[in-house]
């Protein structure tokens, strides 16, 4: 049996390093000399598209994504970086949604795990409906013109496996964010409604306007809040809540944690038990809510 086995795994290596070999040979003798594009639809790193009947930008991203508004009617994608030409871009358009896409060409699919690339989209800063990004791995990066001219959008949704997501000057009716493991940072956004939910990472909300809800199994939260138009809910599985107000906020808290300590800064009241500990406030008339639960973790009110 054990004979069996080694061969068996001898001869799974003998068959992987084949196809190393070929994927080796293909990107030296095949793709170094074929051109751009041979396998796409049309040229691949540069396509431009009419932005004016498009509802939905939708985004698929296997490395880096920086969204640029720009003063434009169109819609075009670019492929920068060293691993550019390892990658085909997909433009398709179905109806009223814009479909982007990255595609690692097989013959360089050595050199895509290697080289890095980034995919630029530059979008009209006025585009005022909807976009969808997911991402394997990578980071993305969408800042609108400036804080006081945020890019307005209806619904922003960000699935992302691994990476950073850094957000700018947005303002966004409903944005949802669901992750494995990233972290995401927003600056200067505001949304009406905010969905987050995140296996493993941190969320920092700073200058943040509006209401959210946040379920994290394992990382932080940190949300510094300019305004609060809505209810907040939080629960933490493993990690911390720190929730910053401004002092005029009107709301009624009600805080728990099973493994941790709560500090609240504004006037409350709180009750102390071996296995669990509450906190309840209010401020003003109490006109939003304010729920944060923490299974293993602290909770920071101020």
């Amino acid at each position: 049996m054990a004979k069996m086995m080694k061969k068996g795994i001898g001869l799974l290596l003998i068959i992987g390093g084949f196809f190393i070999l070929l994927g080796s040979l293909a990107y030296g003798m095949i793709g170094g000399w074929l051109p751009d594009g041979w396998f796409a639809n049309g040229k691949h790193d540069d396509t431009v598209v009419p932005a004016s009947k498009i509802k939905r930008v939708r985004i698929e991203a296997i490395q880096n994504l920086n969204i640029i508004p720009e003063d434009r009617k169109d819609i075009r994608a670019v492929l920068d970086g060293d691993g550019a030409n390892g990658v085909d871009l997909q433009i398709r358009q179905n109806g009223s949604e814009l479909q982007i896409s990255m595609e690692a060409k097989w013959y360089q699919w050595l050199r895509w795990f290697r080289d890095e690339v980034t995919l630029n989209v530059y979008v009209p800063q006025d585009y005022n409906r909807d976009m969808s990004i997911k991402s394997v791995a990578g980071n993305l990066r969408f800042y609108g013109p400036s804080n006081s001219r945020p890019m307005v959008l209806h619904e922003l949704t960000l699935s992302f496996a691994a990476g950073n997501v850094d957000l700018q000057n947005l303002k966004v009716n409903r944005l949802k964010y669901d992750s494995t493991a990233s972290n995401m940072d927003l600056q200067h956004v505001k949304a009406e409604t905010a969905d987050l939910d995140s296996q493993a990472g941190n969320i920092q909300l700073n200058h943040f306007t509006g209401s959210f809800r946040a379920h994290l199994t394992a990382g932080n939260i940190h949300a510094q809040i300019d305004s609060l138009t809505g209810p907040v809910r939080s629960h933490l599985a493993a990690g911390n809540i720190s929730l910053d107000l401004p002092q005029n906020a009107d709301f009624n808290l009600d805080a728990s944690t099973t493994a941790g300590e709560i500090r609240c800064q504004f006037p409350h009241q709180s009750n102390n038990s071996k296995w669990n500990e509450t906190a309840n406030a209010t401020n003003g008339n109490g006109k939003h809510s304010i729920k944060l639960t923490n299974t293993g973790g602290n909770i920071h009110v101020y």
